[in-house]
């Protein structure tokens, strides 16, 4: 840029200083036309003088006088034109050294382009093909990502959609318990075992007391309503409501003509049990127990009939399915039975729940996983001094689980807006 500058300043100076050396040269062929001139009219004026001026006075004294005002014109001319003269010379001579001093300055400036500028320009070429190379990288890999991000998109929609659909569901399956908790809360029998059934078999387990001695033998059931949870093991309620779910509901009879009578009566009230014909038997199954002093699932229920007891031992093993939180513990557990007395273990892993087993000394895994689709619930040994302490729970899980919903739609969001 100061060597471009430094330019334009010596051809500004340049055509200044043509301009005023022509005009120069124009005043003085100026001046020596006057000096001729000059000359001319003072020997016309000698000449005059030498006449005899009483012969020549009237016929020149108007020439005279006239070549007098010419003279005069012409000194004062001649004076004004050396003036300009001078002005040009001195103009000239500042040109002169100011294009003196920009021929420097341009030398300087070429010789400081020669020694670096090379250089700066040269590395200034290379870092702009480097840039563009790296343009048309970004160019490329942007273009080969367009296919991938349509796709991402269509799978975010996708999934949005999906998380709309699930955060509807749950809200209204939270509506619902509400809806069952105020009427829970308004009924004069809360407490009550059948609460923990719904509307149909409620209705059939009325009957089943209400015409109890059309039977036989003794009904008994569904086994549900003989069961508690203790409530310091309640962080195992779901999973054992999971395994449980149809003993929960069975319903035991002595004899093939109740459960004939018992099957017509679930008919009417629309209501759908399990029938289980057994004989009263109580007995002692402690010889049974795993050894190591491992919790059961018998260890965390409470029973209000022996008989139950005794008939989820014989059907669901309850006396030997282990319940062990870790899953080391639990595969080390089944290893070392060497008796295989062991059934099961359950254990914990994440937010889910596996059932291990062992058979023919090779151990099998079966995923026990959460839902809400849990008909029968244990009852809680705290539930009989607070009989809203299930619902309350439930509630307050399926309001943890919408919580996450969202919280995952927000942050999918998030990132669907970074996509072009």
């Amino acid at each position: 840029m100061e060597f471009q500058e430094c330019q334009q300043r010596q051809e500004t100076a340049s055509n200044l200083l043509l301009q005023k050396i022509e005009h120069k040269t124009r005043l003085e062929g100026a001046k020596q036309e006057l000096e001729v001139q000059f000359q001319q009219l003072q020997a016309q004026s000698v000449e005059l003088e030498n006449l005899d001026y009483n012969e020549q006075l009237e016929e020149n004294n108007s020439q005279l006088n006239e070549s007098k005002n010419v003279i005069t014109r012409l000194k004062n001319e001649l004076q004004r034109f050396s003036s300009d003269s001078k002005a040009a010379d001195d103009t000239i001579e500042q040109l002169g050294q100011l294009i003196a001093e920009i021929d420097q300055s341009i030398i300087r400036e070429q010789k400081r382009l020669n020694n670096s500028g090379g250089d700066n320009l040269q590395k200034l070429k290379n870092s702009k093909e480097t840039q563009e190379k790296k343009l048309h990288a970004f160019v490329q890999k942007r273009d080969s990502l367009v296919p991938q991000i349509e796709k991402e998109k269509s799978i975010f929609n996708d999934y949005s959609l999906e998380m709309d659909s699930k955060i509807r569901n749950l809200r209204t399956e939270i509506s619902g318990v509400q809806q069952e908790r105020r009427k829970i809360a308004q009924s004069a029998n809360k407490a009550r075992p059948e609460n923990s059934f719904e509307p149909n078999m409620q209705q059939l387990i009325r009957e089943i007391q209400r015409t109890g001695t059309q039977y036989r033998g003794e009904v008994i059931g569904p086994v549900g309503m003989c069961i508690e949870l203790k409530d310091q093991y309640k962080k195992w309620k779901w999973v054992i409501e999971l395994l449980l779910q149809k003993a929960l509901r069975t319903i035991l009879v002595e004899n093939r003509g109740d459960a004939n009578r018992l099957r017509d009566a679930m008919k009417r009230a629309r209501a759908y049990a399990d029938i289980t014909i057994r004989q009263r038997e109580v007995f002692d199954f402690s010889s049974a127990v795993p050894r190591g002093g491992y919790l059961t699932m018998a260890d965390v229920l409470k029973f209000s009939n022996d008989n139950v007891l005794c008939h989820l031992v014989d059907a669901n093993k309850i006396h030997s399915t282990l319940l062990i939180p870790n899953r080391a513990e639990a595969e080390k557990a089944l290893y070392n039975d060497h008796e295989n007395t062991i059934n099961a273990v359950i254990c914990f892993v994440d937010k889910s729940a596996f059932r291990i087993s062992k058979k023919n000394g090779t151990l099998q895994s079966d995923p026990i996983r959460y839902t809400r689709q849990i008909h029968t619930h244990l009852r809680t040994t705290a539930e009989l001094d607070n009989p809203l302490a299930s619902i309350d729970a439930e509630l307050a899980e399926m309001q943890r689980e919408l919580q996450d919903l969202e919280q995952e739609k927000r942050q999918k969001l998030v990132i669907q807006r970074l996509i072009p």
